[in-house]
């Protein structure tokens, strides 16, 4: 047997407590659900389009002609500008830790 056992009153109010409880939120979600869906527009609402003036076109700019840096109509020599340079990553530095100290007995 518990040590505590409520007596018969305070579980008969908290039944009531519980019972009062969910019949009301079964009323507040009925006739929050059962609300008139269709209802009468008293005043008509006017449509309008308020927009910003168009912004006349940007002038398109004019090409800055650059000279050519060799004469034009003459081939480059052959393998003078298409040898790129060889890329090679460093060698990794790898550090180890010491050995650790023999002990001899």
């Amino acid at each position: 047997m518990p040590a505590y056992a409520p007596d018969t009153r305070s579980r008969a109010v908290a039944l009531a407590a519980a019972v009062t409880l969910q019949a009301l939120l079964g009323w507040v979600l009925l006739t929050g659900l059962s609300g008139r869906i269709a209802r009468v527009v008293e005043a008509n609402i006017t449509v309008f389009d308020v927009s910003p003036p168009v912004p006349p076109p940007a002038p398109r700019p004019v090409p800055v002609k650059h000279a050519a840096r060799r004469p034009a109509g003459a081939a480059a020599p052959p393998h003078a500008r298409a040898t790129p340079s060889p890329v090679a990553a460093p060698p990794p530095e790898i550090k180890l830790p010491p050995p650790p100290p023999l002990i001899v007995v």
